[in-house]
């Protein structure tokens, strides 16, 4: 929401995430509702993930938006905006009013949504360390990763703790593989190493994987002068074969 509108809006509450407990999805009532009720959940989700410059003329962005609930929103009731500062911001409170009736009024529309983000492949991260932020451990989980932090290392190895995440085992094996690399036995080794190789080359869950990594040295020696630069460059280059990996 543009600063020229008060990085303000209002909006209404329409389901749960059907995959993501911390998100709420609710309606931009700036925007008209017309789309969102008309449409079929597959135009939807076209329409709500084209770039706004590949939308066709006189289309526009579907006013639906996610309110995470773990991330700190500043989300207030409507009747602290005054109608001084509405008017400000460009808010016609009526239209919005008549907005919401007449989203409220769409018996369907809970389960057209839980159609537009549950086939969208936008659910919850399969990767735990992307996905650190989605849902919060339980007290059990959280007293056992307090002991797990306060132990020696080499402890590490021998501990087997029934968390309930999932997530959290796969974690924990990756926080000693991570800190500790001593700690891991042969099999353990050879799955952290595939592990890292299928992150750097497919670059799933990387910002950059190894072909991406490689291309960037080259223009970067494409423009190094100083020998200093030009030793350090290579060194990176090589690396990927220094621990086992080709492009």
């Amino acid at each position: 929401i543009p600063a020229k509108l008060g990085c303000i809006s209002p909006v209404v509450p329409l389901a749960q995430h059907p995959s993501n407990r911390n998100s709420v999805l609710c309606f931009d009532l700036r925007h008209d509702p017309e789309p969102l009720l008309t449409l079929d959940a597959d135009r939807i989700r076209e329409r709500l993930y084209t770039p706004s410059d590949e939308l066709e003329e006189g289309e526009e962005r579907i006013g639906l938006k996610e309110i995470h609930i773990n991330k700190c929103p500043v989300v207030v009731p409507l009747n602290t905006l005054t109608a001084e500062a509405a008017s400000e911001w460009a808010l016609d409170m009526d239209e919005a009013e008549e907005r919401r009736c007449r989203l409220a009024s769409d018996g369907a529309l809970a389960a057209r949504l839980a159609q537009v983000y549950g086939e969208s492949g936008l659910g919850p991260e399969p990767d735990p360390d992307l996905a650190l932020y989605d849902g919060f451990m339980s007290d059990g989980d959280r007293k056992r990763g307090e002991q797990i932090r306060r132990m020696a290392p080499e402890r590490l190895a021998s501990v087997q703790p029934v968390f309930d995440d999932p997530r959290l085992g796969q974690l924990l094996f990756r926080y000693r593989a991570r800190n500790w690399p001593g700690t891991l036995s042969e099999p353990e080794r050879v799955q952290w190493a595939e592990y890292r190789r299928q992150r750097l080359i497919s670059g799933e869950g990387a910002s950059l994987n190894l072909d991406d990594y490689l291309a960037r040295l080259d223009t970067l020696a494409a423009g190094a002068k100083d020998p200093r630069e030009q030793a350090i460059l290579e060194a990176l280059a090589a690396w990927p074969e220094v621990i086992g990996l080709e492009a």
